[in-house]
């Protein structure tokens, strides 16, 4: 059996995302949650396999409900809208989850990431890789400045 917890504002989003699962993923069971609280986490007495979580879901309830799952050795995924704050992004890239995806992906992609990181793989959808790649190709100018002074440098 597969236990799957999914945590979003939109109760639509939510039931409609149990029921894929439960439909697509074998011997799957999910359960929804619109809302929860620090004690509601700390009373948990078993965990799921795997925590679907939209960070729009209020930044630091989202960053609660990943600390507390990872700390517990569970998958967590972030299913966004897509949070278009980049320092948030990073801050939740930081936290250890095992994957960040976004709901206007196709529904057989959705599925097939979940699949693999259901399975120790992980999945960063390209829209939020880009975050990655603008941060680090910023990074890089600042410390390639700040070594090589105002000369230009190119790194192949």
């Amino acid at each position: 059996m597969v236990n799957l917890f999914v945590y979003d504002n939109q109760l639509t989003y939510r039931e409609g995302v149990k029921h894929l699962l439960e439909i697509k993923i074998p011997k799957c069971k999910v359960e929804v949650f619109g809302d929860i609280d620090k004690k509601e986490l700390q009373t948990m007495d078993s965990f799921p396999d795997l925590v679907i979580v939209d960070p729009t879901f209020g930044y630091e309830k989202t960053l609660r409900i990943i600390d507390f799952y990872v700390e517990n050795g569970v998958k967590v995924v972030l299913l966004s809208s897509y949070e278009k704050d980049r320092e948030k992004v990073l801050t939740l890239l930081q936290k250890n989850i095992s994957g960040y995806l976004v709901k206007t992906m196709e529904t057989t992609d959705l599925l097939k990431y979940l699949k693999t990181i259901l399975n120790g793989g992980r999945y960063i959808h390209p829209i939020v890789a880009n975050v990655l790649l603008d941060f680090f190709r910023t990074s890089n100018r600042a410390q390639s400045k700040g070594v090589m002074g105002n000369k230009k440098v190119v790194t192949i």
